[in-house]
């Protein structure tokens, strides 16, 4: 839910609460003043049929009194004082109930007591409820239609530099070196907040360029030893007088150097695609390309006996010819490397599209860590855990879209790109 709506919908509860309770009370204020007043009525008839009983030395019927209802009737003694009470009555004639109003109060007649009750009906409360439900109901629906009008017109224009700033930072990248341009607010909230993300996006921006340049450099510093090494153990396994134990103890530590050299480039080939180095772009005939690389991946699929499905017709794409090779060659290899023995890799290339499948045993790769630096899906595995992080950053520089597809035990990514 978006916090206008929420706000908009607390807003609109509380305001219907409030005319609701501020109804209930203007009911009970109003009842009390009918009652109020009408026991006032009450207490002037009492006086006035006091004096008439003291004068005429008879109690009255009801014929003096119009709207009001006498009735008595004799007791022993009189009342300790006179007391009101409301009491509901079923009326046929209106074929309903009716509240009405009594006094009930002792008057001495030829030295007799009598019981008097004196009532009348409380007439337009059921009315006055009916009018106050309605102008409750009819305010609130008002309210409600103007605080929906005002979240339209103007929380959308005072929350509209909040969303300008969230399309900022949508578009911001740490690669790309771009300033943060904020659009101007005369809301203090707002130009705070501009200042603090413009504040925390630099020291970002500069973290990630010296985490950039330490990695590049320190790889680029570990290639030069690397090959020192590797060719030294070069010469050792060439000696003819190393022992057999010797000899299996050298080609261990040059397949973990050359495991370690592998990694070594691809963090620096990491590292120079981060530092957009490879910015120059031509136009790439693809099924060239792939016809190279098949005859170069031959021999390693042949070992594996692995079936080759290709449907490959003209497309081209503009990139980075370097990235294009690398792109293909790891897409190829994570195809052989992953599948099983006489599976298949099939390769589909058209216009502005490629597809490469293969086989497997396992089930599908986490989606969620796919393109994360040293993922493996198999822990055993030789691999690096690099080679998709490569594969996702270079479609990113390329404008390329790849998507992983998992079904029927077949790996498939898909590259589209624009034509």
């Amino acid at each position: 839910m978006k916090l206008l709506s929420k706000y908009v919908r607390i807003n609109i509860l509380l305001v219907v609460c409030i005319f609701l309770l501020s109804s209930l009370f203007l009911y009970l204020l109003v009842n009390k003043t009918l009652v109020f007043e009408l026991d006032e009525e009450l207490g002037d008839i009492q006086l006035n049929l006091q004096r008439y009983v003291a004068g005429k030395r008879e109690i009255p019927d009801n014929s003096i009194l119009f709207d009001y209802e006498l009735d008595h009737k004799p007791v022993s003694d009189t009342l300790p004082e006179s007391y009101f009470l409301t009491v509901k009555r079923f009326i046929p004639i209106k074929a309903g109930t009716r509240e009405f109003r009594q006094l009930h109060f002792t008057i001495k007649n030829l030295g007799k007591y009598y019981e008097v009750t004196i009532e009348k009906q409380i007439e337009g409360k059921q009315m006055m409820a009916r009018n106050i439900i309605k102008l409750s109901l009819i305010t609130i629906l008002c309210v409600v239609i103007v605080l929906m009008m005002i979240n339209r017109m103007v929380f959308k224009r005072l929350w509209r530099p909040f969303y300008d700033t969230l399309s900022v930072m949508r578009n911001f990248h740490l690669n790309k070196k771009s300033d943060l341009d904020f659009p101007e607010s005369d809301i203090e909230e707002f130009n705070y907040m501009n200042n603090i993300l413009k504040t925390a996006s630099l020291k970002a921006g500069e973290d990630y360029i010296a985490l950039k340049e330490f990695t590049e450099n320190a790889s680029h510093e570990l290639q030069t030893p690397l090959s020192i090494i590797s060719s030294k153990l070069d010469l050792l396994i060439q000696d003819e007088h190393l022992s057999e134990r010797q000899n299996h103890t050298i080609i261990s530590a040059y397949t973990a150097l050359k495991k370690m050299s592998q990694l070594n480039q691809s963090l620096l080939l990491l590292a120079k695609i981060g530092n957009q180095q490879y910015t120059f772009v031509e136009k790439i005939t693809l099924p060239e390309r792939f016809e190279e690389k098949i005859e170069q991946f031959k021999e390693i699929w042949q070992d594996q006996e692995l079936r080759i499905i290709t449907s490959i017709s003209e497309s081209y794409i503009v990139m980075n010819s370097d990235l294009n090779d690398i792109l293909i060659n790891n897409l190829l290899s994570n195809a052989a490397k992953h599948n099983i023995q006489g599976g298949f890799i099939q390769i589909i290339l058209s216009s502005g599209f490629l597809s490469i499948s293969n086989s497997g045993t396992n089930g599908p790769l986490d989606k969620n860590k796919l393109y994360k630096r040293f993922y493996k899906s198999d822990q055993s595995s030789s691999s690096n855990g690099l080679g998709l992080s490569i594969i996702k950053q270079i479609c990113e520089v390329s404008e390329v879209t790849v998507t992983y597809v998992f079904e029927n035990k077949t790996h498939k990514f898909i590259l589209v790109w624009p034509t």
